[in-house]
């Protein structure tokens, strides 16, 4: 009888959890069960919902102190073999043997690195015991060498599959914006929010607030625009602005008009909730005004970085997060997709998805993750309010002298002659 591992995992392992990799080299099918110490009488729970074949592997999240048991599936074979999870993601090897049973060996990463260096100090000790430290250094550079070169044949097909997956996440008319995996309500400038968190890690993170702007606020927005809008752009190289297929809309600037600009509670609220997210204290000074977006039918914008996506550390200047406001939403199309994160944005009329791609604690950049699309509008139109936040603007500083990566323009005049399209 032919037996399969289930892979129906959930999408995200459970908060805290520690990765379990069981590989079975005991030579008969096992099933993997689980020990409620908690309670008398510690009752066995099964965890592989199908046998685990020899020669095969499956991968659980638990926690670290949690106690398991494995079992052959062939009920007429009584062995068993007890185990504790360890603190740290391991993998953990069954194997059988007549005179001892089953018996388990586990691993953790820290395990392999310390085996890696013995094996090295063996290597390059010379004939008097002493140990060459530049062969050392040299097995140490071979290892990083191959995990580099791993880590880039990775990320070429992850960016193969990020276009196809964009593609078919556009395409899809049935597509909703993915599920949250927290949802937090915090109060702004007098106001509560609900932010509805779809994605997050160390440097990036991905949420939608619903209500952030009112009708009024987006119909300013909208009528400050028709009629001054010109063909977006992108940065170039030197920092300029040149038009580019990939990037079709039409675009302009709503410059803040004084303190009571009608609009800025609303870019304080967009501020407010960024800061609150990222445990931090931005203020307006220096930052960019508010860019007015609208898209025609068939416009789209392909898959770009807002800022820099390298993981390297943040130049002074350079963004850090962004807010794109949804204040007219079309029929079909025009949704946002973060398809390197798995995170899909169906727009909502005055609804706003937030995304950072900065971590304060070691200043350093996204690796990716907030890579992002502008779906091709299918039927209707499009207007969005986008807010860019940087960190290190000042009021003497501002992010006109700034590329979106924090690098200092080098032809400032040429910039603003590009730009010098009338604002909103």
């Amino acid at each position: 009888k032919e037996y399969q591992i289930d892979t129906d995992f959930e999408d995200d392992p459970p908060t805290n959890s520690i990765s379990l990799k069981l590989i079975n080299n005991a030579g008969s099918p096992i099933h993997l069960y689980w020990k409620n110490t908690f309670e008398e009488p510690n009752e066995l729970i099964q965890q592989t919902t199908k046998p685990l074949r020899n020669s095969t592997n499956t991968i659980i999240n638990s926690y670290d102190g949690h106690v398991f048991v494995i079992k052959f599936f062939d009920k007429n074979r009584k062995e068993s073999v007890e185990f504790t999870k360890l603190n740290e993601d391991e993998s953990t090897t069954v194997t059988f043997d007549e005179n001892e049973g089953l018996q388990v060996k586990q691993i953790t990463k820290f395990d392999l690195i310390t085996n890696n260096v013995e094996q090295a100090l063996i290597e390059c000790k010379d004939t008097t015991g002493n140990v060459d430290t530049s062969c050392v250094a040299r097995i140490a550079l071979q290892k990083q060498i191959q995990i580099e070169k791993r880590y880039e044949e990775l990320k070429k097909y992850r960016n193969k599959m990020s276009a196809r997956l964009r593609n078919y996440t556009c395409a899809d008319p049935k597509m909703k914006t993915s599920k949250p995996f927290r949802s937090t309500t915090v109060n702004i400038e007098g106001q509560n929010f609900k932010l509805d968190d779809l994605f997050e890690n160390e440097h990036s993170k991905i949420y939608v607030v619903e209500d952030i702007a009112t009708d009024e606020e987006c119909d300013i927005i909208m009528k400050g625009g028709k009629g001054k809008l010109s063909r977006a752009t992108v940065a170039a190289e030197d920092g300029t602005s040149i038009l580019s297929d990939a990037r079709r809309a039409n675009q302009g600037l709503y410059a803040f008009k004084g303190e009571y600009d009608p609009l800025r509670p609303l870019y304080n609220r967009i501020l407010g909730i960024t800061n609150y997210r990222l445990n931090m204290s931005m203020t307006e000074e220096g930052q960019e005004d508010f860019t007015i977006i609208q898209y025609d039918e068939t416009d789209e914008y392909k898959q770009h970085c807002d800022g820099s996506c390298d993981n390297e550390e943040h130049n002074p200047g350079g963004r850090i997060a962004t807010a794109v406001l949804y204040c007219k939403v079309p029929e079909i199309g025009g949704a946002t997709s973060f398809t390197r994160a798995d995170v899909f944005v169906k727009p909502k009329k005055n609804a706003a998805a937030f995304f950072s791609y900065y971590n304060p604690n070691d200043n350093r950049m996204d690796f990716g993750y907030t890579e992002h699309s502008g779906c091709p509008v299918i039927k209707g139109e499009k207007w969005i309010a986008v807010a860019w936040m940087r960190k290190g603007v000042t009021a003497e500083k501002t992010w006109e002298i700034y590329d979106p990566s924090g690098v200092e323009i080098l032809y400032t005049d040429k910039l603003e002659a590009q730009q010098s399209s009338e604002t909103c």
